[in-house]
């Protein structure tokens, strides 16, 4: 399988991302409870959606023409929310907790759940480890934030997910989540950046690097040729 593909060394290690599940969880909840403010559908108790379509739990292969991805839905309700993983991430990343304490924490996937519909997936090429591959269909790397847009798009069409999506992108899935609702303004009902990475960062981080520390950073396998949308 060809592992995805990013030339910006220096993001912060997508390991980060289970350390701050609650602020993650925290944050979406925020932005739901502000659309509930500016009239948009709103959720009630944990467990007890107000909005329809009811979702339903499912998992699996989701063909979006020729090829498929594969996606995970859980709880009820709207607006929907949809997680993009950081660099290298697929969408497991987001129903794992692992802090160094042990202190037993709610995952973000399960944690938002409770109260509404939850989508996460797997982007071609995702490696978190040997054991731990996308399990989405491969593809040839590298690709743009534009083919990832497409993809998002397609994926979430193909599964009949009801919007408008509240939008939460990690690190890379930032850009992702941005450059979506830029294209698709009318289905978007919100954005959350989590330690979200810059169209800009590629470059600064070209100019501060040494040439020696650019070259070994180009050399690792990583997601993006670029950040051109």
């Amino acid at each position: 399988m060809v592992a995805e593909r990013l030339d910006t060394p220096g993001f912060p290690s997508d390991q980060r991302l289970s350390r701050r599940a609650a602020l993650v969880l925290g944050s979406a909840g925020i932005a739901l409870g502000a659309l509930a403010v500016a009239g948009l559908p709103a959720v009630g108790r944990a467990g007890q959606a107000t909005a329809d379509p009811v979702g339903q739990d499912v998992a699996g292969l989701v063909d979006i023409g020729g090829r498929s991805l594969f996606m995970e839905s859980r709880g009820a309700g709207g607006p929907t929310v949809v997680l993009e993983a950081g660099a290298g991430n697929n969408g497991e990343i987001w129903d794992t907790v692992a802090l160094p304490t042990g202190t037993a924490e709610t995952a973000v996937l399960p944690g938002v759940a409770a109260f509404t519909q939850v989508c996460a997936y797997d982007r071609p090429g995702t490696v978190v480890a040997a054991d731990r591959r996308s399990r989405s269909d491969p593809l040839p790397m590298p690709r743009s934030v534009a083919d990832m847009v497409d993809d998002l798009h397609a994926l979430l069409t193909a599964a009949a997910v009801p919007g408008p999506y509240v939008l939460v992108g990690h690190s890379f899935g930032g850009l992702i989540v941005r450059l979506f609702a830029m294209r698709y303004p009318d289905e978007v009902a919100g954005l959350v950046l989590v330690d979200a990475a810059h169209e800009d960062y590629y470059a600064s981080m070209q100019s501060i690097l040494t040439p020696e520390q650019w070259a070994a950073s180009r050399e690792r396998p990583l997601e993006l040729a670029d950040y051109g949308a």
